[in-house]
C-alpha cells in the first residue's frame, strides 16, 4: 500500500525536482500543487502551506531567491539547499510519490557530491 508523504516534506520534494531542473518555484505554485494532492486533508489549507514553506526556510532546507509583486500581493520564490537536496535521500520508497522522484533520485548524490 502506497501512503503519502508528510505535507511538508512532499513541499520540500517539489521544491527540490524544481531546482535539480534549474528551475524555481513560487508560492502560489506550491500551493497549487499541494491541494491538488492534500486537498481532501484538514491540514491543507494556504495558512498552514505559508507556514511549512517558511520552516522550511528556517531551518535552511530552501532559500528565497526572488520576491516579486503580482496584484497587491508578495509572491516569494524558492530553490532548495544542498541541505535540502541532501534530505531528498530519505524518502521511502512506499511513499505516493516515490515514483515521481525516481528520475531525480540519481542526480540527488551527484549534486550532494559537486557542491562539497
Amino acid at each position: 500500500m502506497k501512503m503519502k508523504l508528510p505535507m511538508k516534506f512532499r513541499m520540500l520534494q517539489l521544491i527540490c525536482e524544481r531546482s535539480i531542473q534549474l528551475k524555481i518555484i513560487n508560492t502560489d505554485e506550491i500551493i497549487k500543487l499541494i491541494k491538488l494532492e492534500y486537498g481532501n486533508e484538514r491540514q491543507c489549507c494556504t495558512k498552514t502551506i505559508k507556514t511549512h514553506i517558511l520552516a522550511l526556510k528556517s531551518v535552511g532546507l530552501i532559500a528565497e531567491i526572488h520576491v516579486c509583486q503580482k496584484e497587491n500581493q508578495l509572491i516569494s520564490e524558492y530553490k532548495s539547499t544542498r541541505a535540502g537536496i541532501n534530505k531528498m535521500k530519505l524518502i521511502p520508497n512506499t511513499a505516493e510519490s516515490y515514483k515521481e522522484w525516481l528520475p531525480f533520485k540519481g542526480q540527488v548524490g551527484v549534486l550532494v557530491n559537486h557542491n562539497s
